[in-house]
């Protein structure tokens, strides 16, 4: 992690515990706790919250039951990832797991009102998965959105008034 304001690291999340590889990242609301999806070989969910006192007790493995790599999310006081063709959410502080949605991958809006989510299987999806579901964070319901072809992946604009999806 890296201050652009003072042009210097102030943590190597993989020296903190975080393990060889991290492949997703987001920041809690405040910005001050850092979730990524990381390990040494089996992917889990790691913390890092700057608001710790003491550098080595910042880090906690906030979910050890493994993880797909490249997606994660926050909104609500939970964190948001992904194992196999199904959505977890977790409370960060000491929950459990609770599976929230099916789906092959997803994204939330950057004012966490919307998750996009790809159905489950993705690019390899059965003929007639043409569209993808945008649901509504505060109410649960969820609107099919039609794309002519499978969705692999989603990127929101910074001010989440545009999804740009990827086949």
């Amino acid at each position: 992690i890296v201050d652009v304001e003072m042009r210097e690291v102030t943590a190597e999340l993989t020296q903190a515990g975080f393990g060889d590889s991290v492949s997703a990242l987001c920041w809690d609301s405040m910005g001050s706790v850092l979730f990524a999806v990381s390990g040494s070989g089996e992917m889990q969910i790691h913390a890092y919250d700057f608001s710790v006192p003491d550098e080595a007790k910042r880090h906690t493995v906030v979910d050890r039951n493994g993880a797909n790599e490249g997606h994660i999310g926050y909104c609500g006081g939970e964190a948001y990832f992904m194992e196999k063709d199904t959505i977890y959410r977790i409370k960060p502080e000491g929950g459990v797991r609770k599976s929230f949605h099916s789906g092959s991958s997803f994204a939330l809006s950057p004012n966490n009102a919307y998750m996009a989510i790809s159905p489950s299987g993705g690019v390899s999806a059965a003929a007639g998965a043409d569209s993808f579901l945008l649901l509504d964070m505060q109410s649960g319901k969820t609107q099919a959105v039609a794309t002519g072809f499978a969705v692999y992946d989603f990127l929101w604009s910074l001010d989440g008034s545009r999804i740009y999806y990827f086949e």
